[in-house]
């Protein structure tokens, strides 16, 4: 197991630790000593419960309590409807600002367990168990809590940094290959943005949920490359923006999807996303082709697709990129890659250019 350590900037919050690796569960007695807790909350998803409540309550012992609270799985769980039932079962069971929820589940479950927390009288503190590669590397890292609201993701929501985060990688072999493969286009996305090395170890072969070893580096390198980006920037004013590469495009095809009742995995959608703002930043003449050409078999390698799999509306593909948070007086705006390793912030580009590199991902 290792120990990494996210440190938003100055008078923003406080640090905390995100333990890494095979056996991580281990480490959940260690961080509920730090503070008296009153009551503790365990947040989790039916099929999670099955699978890991057990163990989970092994690790803690007899000498810890836990009130059950199940919400649905995926993101059908990020309603208010799903919001008000969190918040009800707390004020039930007479929850304070002592108390404490622990969120056992995937990027969604953590999403919406940590907007009830966050917001509960005005906040309780949270402590999350990400179960998905996805969450581990990416959802459960940074604080961004959110739900989803007028057809489109992650309409409304809050930043409160966690307590802390447990990533065991070895809860990752329960995940269907395609599930794990998922989890991975985030990695891919942090080695774009951020890490050329990174890059390649990804581009090298691909990632297997029984390789430990190289499981346990790839995610610890992944989680401390996000976490570096939080610390500069916890509040997404600029930097933290690069996070958002092929979330763009992918969070309008994941609504589209939806919308169409067409099964698309959120990071199927960012892998899709990645290449079309690929190729968007090609037709911008940032990104060298061959860089781009590199991305996209990165991420076939991985067994990620590169293409959606039905036709759109370009009108209402621009209506959801609209929405996204990044955007300005009506614009769209971008983060692309310039390089493997590097972006550029905040690129205005034409519509026949948007649409050029929708249908490019169309094929």
């Amino acid at each position: 197991m290792k120990l990494a350590s996210v440190t938003p900037a100055e008078g923003k919050d406080r640090t905390y630790s995100v333990a890494v690796g095979n056996g991580a569960l281990e480490y959940l007695p260690e961080l509920l000593a730090k503070k008296k807790y009153t009551k503790i909350a365990l947040v989790t998803e039916p099929t999670v419960r099955k699978l890991f409540a057990h163990e989970l309550a092994r690790v803690l012992g007899t000498g810890v309590s836990l009130e059950v609270f199940e919400v649905p799985s995926g993101e059908s769980a990020k309603t208010v409807e799903v919001l008000q039932s969190l918040w009800r079962s707390y004020s039930d069971m007479r929850f304070d600002r002592s108390s404490l929820s622990l969120h056992l589940g995937g990027g969604a479950l953590g999403d919406i367990a940590g907007f009830a927390a966050a917001t509960f009288q005005r906040g309780i503190d949270y402590i999350q168990i990400p179960t998905t590669l996805l969450a581990q590397v990416d959802a459960s890292i940074g604080g961004k809590l959110a739900i989803n609201f007028g057809g489109a993701k992650n309409q409304v929501g809050v930043v409160r940094q966690p307590q802390a985060v447990v990533a065991d990688t070895a809860l990752l072999s329960s995940l269907s290959l395609r599930d794990f493969r998922s989890g991975v286009s985030e990695m891919i996305k942090h080695g774009i943005i951020l890490s050329s090395h990174h890059f390649e170890a990804l581009e090298e072969k691909a990632l297997d949920s029984s390789d430990q070893e190289a499981l346990e580096r790839l995610v610890f390198e992944s989680i401390e490359l996000k976490a570096s980006v939080v610390a500069a920037d916890p509040e997404e004013a600029d930097l933290r923006k690069v996070l958002n590469a092929g979330h763009t495009f992918g969070h309008a095809f994941e609504s589209l999807a939806f919308d169409m009742n067409i099964p698309l995995l959120h990071g199927e959608a960012v892998s899709i996303g990645l290449i079309a703002e690929a190729k968007l930043a090609c037709l911008r003449g940032l990104l060298p082709v061959e860089c781009f050409e590199r991305i996209e078999k990165c991420v076939e390698r991985q067994g990620l697709p590169t293409r959606l799999s039905f036709e759109f509306d370009l009108d209402k593909l621009f209506d959801l990129l609209l929405r996204d948070k990044k955007n300005r007086n009506n614009q769209i705006r971008w983060v692309l890659p310039k390089k493997i390793g590097d972006t550029e912030r905040d690129v205005i580009c034409s519509r026949e250019e948007i649409e050029a590199a929708s249908r490019y991902v169309c094929k």
